[in-house]
């Protein structure tokens, strides 16, 4: 089933659209103190901490996915092999 979903997805390498707006963007222009800008400087570090640890784990799915397909396509040539000897 995960792997039909994966064909299902559709992938043409661009970065969503929140990937692209600044997160200082997103505050829509409200009055800031120092304070506030202190906690949205934390805050962003703090969700760039967790994109990097997100991409790990989805680099590390992805090879984990790619090495599972591979062993279902030689499972498959080894299958059809033996039927064909």
């Amino acid at each position: 089933m995960f792997r039909q979903v994966m064909k299902d997805l559709s992938y043409n390498g661009d970065e969503p659209q929140w990937e692209k707006n600044d997160l200082l963007d997103r505050i829509n222009g409200r009055d800031l103190n120092s304070a506030d800008i202190s906690a949205v400087k934390k805050e962003i570090e703090k969700l760039r901490n967790e994109r990097r640890i997100l991409a790990s784990e989805l680099q590390r799915n992805q090879d984990l996915l790619k090495q599972q397909v591979d062993i279902d396509r030689e499972n498959n040539e080894l299958v059809i092999s033996s039927r064909a000897a």
